[in-house]
């Protein structure tokens, strides 16, 4: 597979995602987007920057998910301390 046709395959994958309202599906296309990443290019960089930015919501998902994730570490930090 080209990295073309995995970008395609990725992107075919992220909508199908975006689309699913069941966790089990979610999951189904989360494990074909893991197994196309490498195929899109090697490593995190420009390639990869480019790829994601013809992904509709991508980038706002996944900086949401990292803000409410360390918002939540923090508070459990904070209780526990």
């Amino acid at each position: 597979m080209t990295s073309e046709e995995a970008q395609d395959a990725y992107r075919q994958a992220w909508t199908g995602w975006c689309l699913a309202t069941k966790p089990e599906v979610k999951r189904m296309f989360e494990g074909r987007m893991d197994k196309l990443q490498p195929l899109v290019c090697e490593r995190p960089g420009p390639v990869w920057d480019a790829f994601i930015d013809t992904l509709p919501g991508f980038r706002e998902f996944w900086d949401g998910w990292y803000v409410n994730t360390m918002e939540s570490f923090m508070e459990k930090f904070e209780e526990n301390s």
